[in-house]
């Protein structure tokens, strides 16, 4: 049998692989998702999506990602921020640092972490929906969640008077940033530094993932 045609010049076995690797490449998407999601949508680990990128980029991780993702519950009444008032930790507020956030605070931290002193080690233990990348929300991905989901009424959180989650953007030693979900016009707030933050004030928390 001719492995090339006269009129084309090429063989047809050849042309049959090259399709066939045009497909395989095309069902190949690595790390990104083929779903398309929008905001309030149940996400991959059963959350509810409340952020949509519009295009997949990769965090300081090297996690590609687009969606964010929150849990369907809090994790607890109350969580602290972490187990003493004397660690300091660089973060950041924007959207798509929260995991950083949570990798540097459990680094900062180490072995003095635990679920039930550290709102960032509740956060990377938790699981759901089989999936374990969960992390403490920063401060521009907690807005997200108040403008995508509380505004909208979806999520089932907390929004009485008094009721802070925290994030995962600290302002100082004992100062972390705070959101109070309720209230539309002052939702930002720090602890005090009388408090001690980040040792005897419990927030609650709600784990997010990206994905």
């Amino acid at each position: 049998m001719a492995l090339f045609s006269k009129k084309s010049g090429r063989s047809p076995l050849l042309a049959g692989l090259a399709l066939l690797s045009l497909f395989l490449g095309a069902c190949d998407s690595g790390s990104e998702t083929t779903t398309t999601y929008t905001v309030g949508d149940r996400g991959p680990a059963g959350g509810i999506v409340f952020y949509d990128n519009g295009s997949y980029t990769s965090d300081s991780l090297g996690n590609s990602w687009r969606y964010l993702e929150c849990a369907s519950a809090d994790l607890d009444t109350g969580i602290p921020w972490g187990p003493n008032a004397t660690t300091t930790v660089t973060t950041s507020n924007d959207v798509g640092t929260g995991a950083a956030n949570t990798a540097a605070i459990l680094t900062a931290y180490g072995d003095a972490a635990t679920v039930a002193n550290c709102a960032a080690q509740a956060c990377d233990d938790y699981t759901q929906g089989g999936y374990g990348d969960w992390f403490l929300p920063s401060l521009y991905e907690l807005d997200a969640i108040y403008e995508n989901l509380v505004q909208q009424s979806l999520g089932n959180f907390v929004t009485t008077s008094g009721s802070f989650y925290w994030s995962s953007r600290q302002y100082s030693s004992t100062q972390i940033y705070a959101c109070l979900l309720y209230n539309q016009q002052t939702r930002w707030f720090v602890s005090l530094p009388t408090d001690t933050g980040s040792v005897s004030i419990t927030r609650h928390v709600r784990p997010i993932r990206a994905f």
